[in-house]
């Protein structure tokens, strides 16, 4: 079987339908409206979700500025932390609940001022509605992104599934001097299999994208570009985050759906023996998974990263289910990985971005995306292609799975947003004894 890649980080600027992309501007960014500490990401389906925290009395709130939602029309829910030893939070001593009306509840883990992951379920245990990733915010001037490279990973929920995808790749930015054009290239599997092409784009094959239109929105706390009325977010790009840090992309319904997480890239991978210790652990990871002619599944998932020496591997788990003291796998691993900047998918970026032209020495060394890892797993008639993208911190990373059983005819997409727990007890995972 030929050999495949994708790659997992995110940029500042984005695919969006049709092959349109658009960029940050360079508007100074004032002080957000929003009181409290807060978060600002995604649902995938394309609503731009700000998520404020009162942490002194245990309270959280949740804001979709999508469907016309403000701070001051949101009410406030009490949450509660869950213990390690439940079926809810299975070892995980990160876990929070909020119960809603009618039996359901919410479970959302956060590592504060980095990144938080919300997920609804109903009063059977059953994923009700789409998972939500966020990332810390503050107001950054937009100049503060020249210079600046991310890897990205996108990813869109489709409410019939069908169309649900993940892509990833690169975006950076150049100098002030040169109006911070952005270089990027994407890269679908999905359409790769489906199509039978390459899967690989330029994001910006005009040029004329950059850092000089963003608009700053003092009220929802993110820089936007209104593709309609000011205002209308079902049309809006809004991006949200810190300058030094991770950022969250959320396209509207209208404006093609889906969000995305961008990642600072790292020069730390060039010492993989001190990179791999910063980055391993268990994390809990809200992920979504989509099988073709099968339907979705929403749910926590337990990712597993494992380093030694220079050496890194993934093991992914199914969250509350064990056997015997044992895991159950939703693969057969663990599964090496591997740079993305030692596979030939890196040079393909750079082919199809040309970043090799920019001013900039950090966007011409961008398509290396230092800070992604594959792994990759593959038999006759099987296929799986796993993508992360890590916080140069190792407190969080994005995840994309893309697997293949042909005797099936079965294709399947996953991803998510990981958050480390560094108090994970496995002792205190509930097992389930056979028969």
């Amino acid at each position: 079987m030929k050999k495949r890649y994708l790659v997992i980080g995110i940029g500042a600027a984005l695919l969006l339908a049709g092959g349109l992309f658009v960029v940050f501007g360079c508007n100074s960014a004032g002080s957000s409206a929003l009181s409290y500490p807060s978060y600002g990401g995604t649902d995938p389906k394309g609503d731009f979700i700000v998520v404020l925290m009162d942490r002194d009395n245990q309270q959280v709130k949740k804001i979709n500025f999508t469907e016309g939602e403000t701070e001051s029309s949101q009410s406030w829910y009490q949450y509660t932390a869950v213990s390690a030893d439940t079926e809810y939070a299975s070892g995980f001593s990160i876990v929070n609940r909020i119960d809603i009306e009618g039996g359901g509840y919410v479970l959302f883990a956060e590592i504060p001022d980095a990144a938080c992951v919300f997920q609804a379920f109903d009063s059977e245990g059953h994923g009700d509605g789409n998972p939500v990733f966020l990332v810390a915010r503050e107001a950054p001037a937009a100049s503060s992104f020249y210079s600046r490279a991310y890897n990205w990973v996108k990813f869109i929920i489709d409410p019939t599934g069908t169309d649900s995808d993940m892509s990833c790749g690169f975006a950076a930015f150049d100098t002030s001097g040169e109006a911070g054009e952005m270089y990027g290239a994407a890269y679908s599997r999905k359409e790769e299999f489906l199509d039978e092409s390459d899967g690989l784009s330029n994001i910006n094959p005009s040029g004329d994208a950059g850092i000089d239109a963003l608009t700053w929105d003092s009220g929802s706390g993110a820089f936007c570009i209104w593709e309609g009325a000011t205002g209308d977010w079902s049309q809006a790009m809004a991006v949200t985050g810190t300058a030094s840090g991770a950022l969250i992309l959320d396209w509207g319904p209208g404006a093609g759906g889906g969000g995305a997480l961008a990642v600072p890239q790292t020069s730390a991978v060039d010492t993989l023996s001190t990179f791999w210790p910063v980055v391993d652990g268990t994390y809990l990871t809200m992920a979504y998974g989509y099988s073709f002619g099968e339907g979705a599944e929403i749910g926590p998932v337990k990712v597993v990263i494992m380093s030694e020496g220079s050496a890194g591997a993934i093991d992914v788990f199914n969250y509350s289910y064990r056997i015997e003291g044992g895991d159950s796998y939703l693969y057969n691993g663990p599964l090496a990985l591997t740079r993305v900047e030692d596979e030939d998918i890196s040079i393909s970026f750079q082919d199809v971005a040309g970043n090799d032209l920019a001013a900039s020495t950090v966007v011409q060394n961008a398509h290396k995306c230092q800070g992604a890892f594959v792994a990759y797993d593959s038999d006759e008639g099987y296929e799986l292609l796993i993508m992360m993208a890590f916080d140069p911190s190792g407190r969080f990373f994005g995840f994309t799975m893309f697997e293949w059983i042909s005797s099936e005819e079965q294709l399947t997409v996953r991803f998510g947003l990981g958050v480390k727990d560094a108090n994970y007890d496995d002792a205190k995972a509930p097992s389930i004894p056979i028969g």
